[in-house]
């Protein structure tokens, strides 16, 4: 049996909660867990720092919860470079507490954030993007209209279950089978929770 999939996920209680502050003040929380060298996780939509569990056993892990996640504030005024000011902060911590170069691995949007950090910090040793990089023409990504009404139309009626499944149907291309699935899954009532910090 695979034993990445076979060891337990770790509870919050046996990961280490560190905080650090971001440029613009907002406390951005971070699990720490595991020995080896530092890896810092940013991952992708709708989710926190339990996206990376099935790791934890294997490496040193400093899953950032992305603000307005799980342990880290939210604040009013979010832009992508807020995203990037996070991760940027974390990782300076991080190489200070370890005294070493950190590899940051960002997944799906996550990426974008990971890349966006390392103009901002001289603590990456090396970088890994999944799934997740700036595009050259971003056109390429952007939604349609009506979706992005769509969007905004279940956020603002608090439908935050029904926005996910939206993103899983349009963006991602889940069929009905996949969706259920998805859904079955511990982390989707993370996800559902974290819907309203977007991508």
């Amino acid at each position: 049996m695979n034993r990445l999939v076979a060891e337990a996920a770790p509870s919050d209680t046996e990961k280490e909660l560190h905080t650090v502050t971001s440029r613009d003040g907002t406390d951005i929380g971070y699990r720490v867990s595991g020995e080896g060298p530092p890896i810092v996780l940013v991952n992708g939509p709708f989710g926190d720092h339990t996206r990376w569990d099935t790791l934890v056993p294997h490496v040193t892990v400093h899953a950032i919860d992305r603000r307005g996640r799980g342990a880290s504030e939210d604040h009013p005024d979010w832009s992508i470079e807020r995203e990037y000011e996070d991760v940027a902060a974390v990782v300076d911590a991080v190489a200070e507490s370890t005294g070493s170069p950190v590899t940051v691995y960002g997944h799906s949007g996550g990426g974008i954030y990971a890349f966006g950090a390392v103009p901002l910090t001289s603590s990456v040793g090396r970088l890994v993007l999944y799934e997740g990089w700036p595009p050259r023409d971003p056109d390429v990504i952007s939604l349609p209209t009506e979706l992005m009404e769509e969007m905004q139309r279940l956020l603002e009626g608090g439908d935050r279950g029904g926005l996910l499944e939206l993103v899983f149907r349009e963006l991602v291309g889940s069929d009905e089978e996949e969706l259920e699935h998805v859904k079955s899954q511990p982390s989707w009532q993370g996800r559902v929770e974290a819907a309203h910090t977007g991508l």
